[in-house]
């Protein structure tokens, strides 16, 4: 349960984005450690270096800043929806489909991943199982596959298709506030 919020900010040779990383355990690597909200102040070294319009990310997330004035504003644009608030439903839902479903695993993460369970879905987000391991060996006769690893995913609607907001075994609703700022509905909730 030891983390470290020391932050480290570099930048990228090919865009000149200023990259903030915070090197702390993955939230779910061990249930028994508690979970607490921080406030980190990063040091920029060249500050006097940054004009508006200067962008900085947020490592994990991939969340990009841009400094306008004396502070710096999420692009929305770099949000899983593509909007400022991911929580809010989306003003263009995306369907509520096994073939959406599968498409949007096959193309966020990965295309040997297969549905696992029931799907819970509102057209603005969607809650699922995934079964990351069985495309690895084939099931046994009348068994299912020994490689069978269940993760739940979550997924919200941009502009009319599912995007990736996180996934992970025994991973909750709670758990993707924690890790992302992103609430899914209390209806859509395991």
């Amino acid at each position: 349960c030891i983390e470290s919020y020391e932050p480290e900010t570099y930048t990228g040779a090919n865009d000149g984005i200023v990259r903030v990383a915070i090197k702390v355990p993955h939230p779910m690597a061990d249930p028994s450690c508690s979970k607490i909200r921080v406030e980190v102040i990063v040091d920029i070294d060249d500050v006097e270096a940054l004009v508006d319009g200067d962008i900085i990310e947020a490592g994990y997330s991939a969340y990009r800043y841009r400094l306008a004035g004396d502070r710096f504003e999420l692009m929305p644009e770099s949000t899983p929806c593509g909007r400022e608030n991911c929580s809010a439903p989306s003003p263009t839902p995306s369907p509520c489909t096994t073939e959406a479903y599968r498409e949007a695993i096959e193309r966020e993460i990965d295309g040997n991943i297969f549905l696992d369970g029931e799907q819970l879905c509102d057209g603005s987000f969607l809650v699922t199982g995934i079964d990351t391991g069985s495309g690895g060996c084939p099931p046994t006769e009348n068994q299912p596959s020994p490689c069978t690893r269940v993760k739940t995913a979550y997924f919200v609607a941009r502009e009319g298709t599912w995007a990736v907001v996180t996934y992970g075994k025994g991973m909750t609703c709670a758990d993707v506030v924690d890790s992302t700022g992103i609430r899914v509905p209390a209806a859509l909730c395991r």
